[in-house]
């Protein structure tokens, strides 16, 4: 039987041994007897319910087949969560595909990262803002391009600009074909109180304040105040550094 009570098989053999028993003889002696038991419970030989199906068709024994569905059915009435789970992992994987294999999936990925960056990010700092950044903390401040207007804050990890969303924590949109995948990245020292550009040898160049071009992968120190653009003048920032 399965678990719902529906016969599978017919058992018709069990695994046997031979072992010495003891029994009286007619005369009261006890004598050696060989005797086949069961090897053991859940041990033996089965025919399958389909091959007894036709024998009873021929003596006319009425009965009901189940097929698959009605266990699909079953595991519905009883856990319906399981189908619920089973579909939404279906979903996310097909637009887990669509997000990695289409331009336009790779552009809403930007586009949500870009807008959620700007939603998380968006504080009043410095003067424009009227208020002050606390001492220990970093943030930039866009003057133009994406992120104009935005503050957005830093921590003690790296913070990679450009426009590939699975690299980058500052993504920029198709808008901004100036912007490499990975341009540049910037790291806060909070002990010091100084901040460091490093351009990841992008194709147009990360910039500072004086036009000079920052050497792909040598590090530069920013201080408050300074300045920075990537690929040209529209992708401009201030740094900010609370004291």
């Amino acid at each position: 039987y399965n678990e719902y009570g529906q016969v599978i098989g017919i058992n018709v053999a069990k695994s046997l041994v031979i072992v010495v028993t003891f029994e009286e003889d007619m005369h009261g002696n006890m004598i050696e007897v060989p005797t086949r038991v069961p090897e053991g419970e859940g041990i033996g030989w089965a025919i399958r319910v389909e091959e007894l199906l036709p024998h009873l068709d021929a003596l006319d024994i009425p009965y009901r087949s189940v097929g698959s569905m009605e266990h699909v059915s079953r595991i519905w009435k009883d856990d319906p969560g399981v189908f619920f789970g089973i579909l939404g992992a279906v979903m996310l994987s097909l637009t887990a595909m669509i997000l990695a294999f289409t331009r336009r999936g790779r552009v809403a990925v930007g586009t949500v990262a870009r807008k959620s960056m700007n939603v998380v990010t968006r504080r009043s700092y410095g003067p424009r803002g009227g208020g002050a950044l606390p001492p220990g903390r970093a943030a930039l401040r866009g003057l133009g391009g994406t992120y104009e207007g935005s503050v957005v804050e830093l921590d003690e990890d790296p913070l990679v600009l450009g426009r590939d969303p699975r690299v980058c924590q500052l993504v920029f949109g198709e808008s901004s074909p100036e912007v490499s995948k990975r341009h540049a990245v910037l790291r806060f020292d909070s002990d010091q109180g100084v901040m460091t550009l490093e351009d990841t040898w992008s194709t147009n160049g990360t910039f500072l304040m004086s036009g000079a071009r920052c050497e792909p992968g040598k590090e530069y120190t920013l201080r408050a105040g300074d300045r920075f653009y990537l690929g040209g003048k529209r992708n401009m920032f201030e740094v900010l550094v609370g004291g």
